[in-house]
């Protein structure tokens, strides 16, 4: 694979499953991870870079504006959830803003308005691994997901492919990730990108 391999959302649950997580992560070939849930940053353990992420919802521009507001001052990666098209729009054209989220809330709001936005700001959808495991069954999001990875492909849209996970038993293998995108159309080359140069690129801004 040689490629330097980063997870943007892993969450911290306790020490010692966070000592676990390093642990695999380590093992699978990741350098980078952005933490959900911890109060201090250790710089660097087990040989894997750590940074401070948050992710933030809001259902008004102006209620965005507000959570954003020094944001990047306490956080090395920001993830907006958009509730409403107005706050989409923002997310995409918002330098702050490094990450917006793809799942069954907001997959409504992925349109080719909020992709032109995005290609200014140099942001990334994200989608996350434990939020498709969950929908696994749910065949309206599988084929709403499927139309929208499509029309990313198509674009050439930045994409981030995250765990969400607080345990070892949420991780998954970077070829099983490649394998997982290709069975909804991306290709293994473009697939490979959402955990390592997309990813990359977003760390690279901070």
């Amino acid at each position: 694979m040689m490629r330097k391999l980063v997870d943007l959302k892993i969450r911290y649950f306790n020490s010692n499953e966070f000592s676990k997580l390093l642990l695999w992560l380590k093992k699978f070939g990741y350098y980078v991870i952005a933490v959900e849930g911890l109060k201090e940053k250790p710089l660097q353990v087990k040989g894997i870079r750590i940074l401070r992420r948050i992710t933030i919802e809001a259902i008004s521009e102006g209620e965005a504006k507000r959570k954003l507001r020094g944001i990047k001052q306490r956080y090395d990666i920001v993830a907006l959830k958009p509730k409403s098209y107005g706050v989409a729009r923002l997310a995409a054209r918002d330098g702050r803003v490094d990450l917006i989220p793809i799942d069954e809330d907001t997959l409504r709001y992925v349109d080719l308005s909020e992709i032109r936005l995005l290609e200014k700001s140099r942001g990334a959808f994200e989608l996350v691994l434990s939020t498709m495991y969950l929908n696994r069954y749910n065949m309206r999001f599988i084929k709403a997901l499927q139309s929208k990875l499509m029309l990313l492909t198509r674009y050439d849209v930045p994409l981030v492919v995250t765990s969400g996970a607080s345990n070892v038993y949420e991780l998954w293998h970077p070829k099983h990730v490649i394998g997982l995108l290709m069975l909804y159309g991306v290709s293994e080359y473009k697939a490979l990108d959402t955990i390592s140069f997309t990813p990359n690129t977003i760390i690279g801004r901070e």
